[in-house]
């Protein structure tokens, strides 16, 4: 969960990757770059020549909600894999009295 304006770290561990990684949100592949074209809240960290492939949001907003997916692969010898992660957004709670 994560509150709306906060940012947001989804970990993705691969070992002994092959392949190239990328994330997904809701089905649509986000690409291959640190820099997530076309989102300009989302950046990939972590160092990926040991497997680690994290992606930021920053400013989250509830368009952020959703299913995400760090997937790897497919090569000639290694078939693909993935993980899922569902980001869910708080936005502002109104309480009414009478």
């Amino acid at each position: 969960m994560a509150a709306e304006g906060s940012s947001v770290t989804l970990r993705c561990a691969v070992d002994y990757q092959q392949g190239r990684a990328q994330w997904t949100k809701d089905g649509f592949a986000l690409g291959f770059e640190r820099g997530v074209p076309g989102y300009p809240r989302y950046r990939y960290t972590g160092d990926s020549s040991i497997g680690e492939h994290y992606l930021v949001i920053t400013g989250v907003t509830l368009q952020d909600d959703g299913e995400y997916q760090c997937q790897v692969g497919p090569t000639a010898v290694a078939a693909p894999i993935w993980a899922s992660a569902t980001v869910t957004v708080l936005g502002d709670v109104l309480l009414y009295y009478d």
